[in-house]
């Protein structure tokens, strides 16, 4: 992890915990609304720095990067749609939370699948 993404890692945890704290003393739906996406800018630069580090690498490990994240965001989108269709169902289930906190085990799991396989 390089110095940019831990800074950028921080911003978010700060503005994960500002908005948390201003949501819960804010009256004004414009101002909830702002305090919900504060976390937004940080995670947008999360995204641009892993688009970057990503293209500065080579062409297996690029690919090897693409196949993990096809696994975790497709593993994540289908565990979070079938909570979502068995909370309609009425299953009682844990927060849809879990699913987000899953992603980065997914991808984890899904690149030392996808090293052993371009090995």
């Amino acid at each position: 992890m390089s110095r940019s993404e831990g800074g950028a890692l921080l911003a978010y945890g700060l503005g994960l915990l500002a908005s948390h704290y201003a949501l819960a003393h804010l009256g004004s739906p414009v101002l909830r609304v702002l305090a919900a996406l504060l976390p937004l800018p940080p995670i947008v630069l999360l995204v641009a720095l892993a688009v970057r580090r990503v293209l500065g690498m080579d062409e297996l490990q690029q690919r090897i990067e693409l196949v993990a994240l096809a696994v975790a965001a497709t593993g994540t989108w289908l565990g979070l749609g079938t909570c979502w269709l068995l909370d309609h169902a009425g299953v009682p289930l844990p927060s849809l939370q879990l699913g987000f906190a899953g992603m980065p085990v997914l991808y984890v799991l899904a690149r030392r699948w996808a090293r052993r396989r371009y090995a």
